[in-house]
Parts: structure tokens; sequence; C-alpha cells
């Protein structure tokens, strides 16, 4: 590792999941700072984090500001010549290892940003991934450059499931050199963790919200085009 890294982990109610996040990430020894963001957590999430795990710098939103907005909060304390390690809370199964091989893969690549593509979850998660890889587009655990970063949050009114959109759109725009690869930690489903019917509509809204950023002919376009290039 012959560069600098922050990791941000925005987290709403993951009490559950974030312990196997946190230890996985915290065998990392040489990131400059590991930065957990509360936002707004009705189940004491933050205060567990800041028992259980002193070594990761928390911040408490006291209520529900979204994805964006806690990432915004989390890249204001990393460090300046950071690159950006994001992780989603609520990742099961997560390996440091191949954290690690990861980063050596952004490095090695010379990239602007690299996915990292979780395992799929089931046959139909996987037939979407194949035949439109809107799962592979919009992962949320990613390596990223901070300077990359920042200007897409400049747009500080980005909504909760936009930020990801607004990653591809201004990293496929300024031509950054994006790539992906495969890690075998599980995105946990928005059905498992609210319920059916709540999961359903929770689905329904991303997706809402996703298109309202970007417009169709852009999200289309990203399947075709983005993030194409596998390192391994």
């Amino acid at each position: 590792m012959t560069q600098n890294y922050s990791c941000i982990i925005p987290a709403y109610n993951e009490i559950n999941r974030i312990p196997g996040v946190l230890e996985a990430i915290l065998r990392i020894e040489d990131l400059s700072r590991i930065i957990c963001v509360d936002d707004g957590s009705t189940d004491g999430t933050g205060d567990f984090v800041k028992e259980k795990f002193p070594r990761v710098k928390l911040v408490k939103h006291f209520t529900n500001k979204g994805k964006a907005a806690a990432v915004l909060t989390g890249l204001g304390l990393a460090k300046e010549n950071d690159n950006i390690l994001l992780l989603d809370a609520d990742l099961e199964y997560l390996k440091t290892e191949e954290i690690k091989t990861s980063i050596e893969l952004f490095e090695k690549n010379q990239l602007d940003c690299l996915i990292l593509h979780t395992h799929y979850l089931n046959f139909w998660d996987l037939f979407i991934r194949k035949l439109l890889r809107v799962p592979h587009c919009m992962a949320g655990t990613r390596l990223i450059k901070k300077t990359c970063l920042v200007n897409v949050l400049e747009n500080k009114f980005l909504k909760n499931y936009q930020l990801e959109i607004a990653q591809n759109q201004y990293l496929m725009r300024n031509q950054k050199m994006v790539a992906y690869t495969d890690i075998t930690a599980l995105n946990t489903a928005k059905t498992v963790k609210d319920g059916l019917v709540k999961g359903i509509f929770e689905e329904i809204e991303m997706w809402k919200q996703i298109i309202e950023y970007a417009g169709w002919s852009f999200f289309i376009k990203q399947t075709l085009l983005f993030a194409r290039k596998k390192v391994t």
C-alpha cells in the first residue's frame, strides 16, 4: 500500500451487521482513518460502535439524512490526500484479504474508481446482473479518489439512493479510469432488513430516485458502457 486511504461507512440501524464489517476493516492497519457515520439510527448503532470499536471515528446525525449526506459528513473527516474506501454497513462475510487485494488492484491499475462487486444473493439477482448489469453498476462498495467524490458531492441535494448513480455519471462524463473486481461479501436485501412489504416499497423508491436523477438514457448507457474492465 503506497497511497493513503480513509474508510467511510454510513450506517442506519445496522447494529446486527456492522460488527462484522468493522472487525474485517480494523485488521487493515494501514488505513489512515475509519469513519462510521451513524445516520440517525434508532437501534443504538452509534452507541454500540462507540463502545465496542473505540478505534473507529464515530459521527452521529440526529436525524436520518440519507446515504449521500452521511458520506459527505464522513468525507469532511477524511485526511486531505487520502483515497476513499466506501463500505456498506450491511455487508456480510466481508473478508480483510479481499479488501487488501482490492486496494492493491486500485493502485496497480492506476484507477480513479474500483467497484467491489459483491456476490449474488439468489438466481434472480444473478440473472439481473448478467442481463442488465444493474446491481453491478450500482454497487456502493467501492474505492474512489477523494477528488472525484468531492466533485460528486458538490451537489449537496442528492437523495438517499442517488449517490452511486451520481458517481457513475461524473466518472463517465470525465472519462475516468474505472474497473471492477469480485468479492465474496453479500449485501443484505431490503426485504430481509425491512420485511417483505416495506422492502419492496424501498426497492421501488430506490429505482425511482435513480431514474429521476440520471434519466433513462444515461441509466441504459451505463449498463452498456460503465465499468466493463475487470481486474484480478
